[in-house]
């Protein structure tokens, strides 16, 4: 098996975060690798943007939750609410890919 696909083979989901946050230039190099990756017809329509605020990210938390919780279907609810309750699970950071719901087809489907 080539290394590409021994990382994708190996990895896994984290749900415990150290408090530390990574250095500017972790996060940039993650930011950098995401906006690698290929796009429909080359369009390249995304964002990544690093949130580090703790305010926003327990706004957005909080709001993520609330979201779950009013679908019809509970299950993603419950299965966090299993977990501890925390969407982001404690992260000192997150990234976010912000997805543009006008933008042409094949940035949607990205």
């Amino acid at each position: 098996m080539n290394e590409t696909l021994n990382v994708i083979a190996k990895r896994y989901s984290c749900r415990d975060f150290k408090s530390e946050m990574p250095s500017d230039e972790q996060l940039w190099a993650i930011a950098e690798a995401a906006i690698q990756a290929p796009s429909g017809m080359n369009r390249q329509a995304w964002r990544v943007i690093v949130v580090k605020d703790k305010m926003l990210m327990q706004d957005m938390e909080s709001e993520g939750m609330s979201y779950l919780a009013s679908m019809e279907d509970k299950s993603s609810y419950n299965r966090i609410m299993a977990r501890g309750g925390r969407l982001f699970y404690g992260a000192p950071c997150i990234i976010v890919v912000p997805i543009d719901p006008t933008q042409y087809g094949p940035a949607l489907i990205d």
